[in-house]
């Protein structure tokens, strides 16, 4: 993907079948004392790992649905999330990575806004402790088979 892209977009790694973490070590300044690996892709990936052993079945979408509430719990600062808003949008429902931060979005907006979604980012500044608390319950009570 970054090669087609001239770098624009890429992954940072992700997790085999067989359970084997991969990352593109370049990726990670710091290495794996940075938040950013700990949380994007520790964290992440092994929810990816978690729900392929114990939902074998669920749909790419749905998987990273659940590694990016993972993400929102333990994120370490507001432009965390301003980048999942940024990366959120339900026009290409083959883009699972944007589809899922949109339903993220749009939960979170009901739950936290009262209102179908909450697009702009000022809203959100101040709310990272309820985002991440709602983070938690979306994770807790999202029907897996579906």
């Amino acid at each position: 993907m970054a090669f087609l892209s001239f770098d624009k977009i890429g992954t940072g790694g992700w997790a085999a079948k067989d359970g084997t973490l991969c990352c593109i070590k370049k990726l990670y300044a710091g290495g794996v004392l940075n938040s950013s690996f700990r949380v994007r892709f520790l964290k992440h990936e092994a929810q990816h790992v978690e729900d392929m052993r114990q939902f074998p079945s669920i749909s790419s979408m749905h998987l990273e649905y659940r590694a990016k509430l993972v993400e929102l719990i333990y994120v370490a600062n507001f432009k965390a999330f301003l980048y999942l808003l940024a990366e959120a949008c339900a026009d290409n429902p083959n883009n699972t990575h944007s589809c899922a931060a949109y339903l993220i979005i749009k939960n979170l907006s009901e739950k936290i806004f009262g209102c179908a979604y909450a697009g702009d980012a000022v809203q959100w500044k101040g709310k990272l402790p309820r985002i991440r608390k709602e983070a938690l319950a979306l994770l807790d009570g999202y029907p897996y088979g579906t």
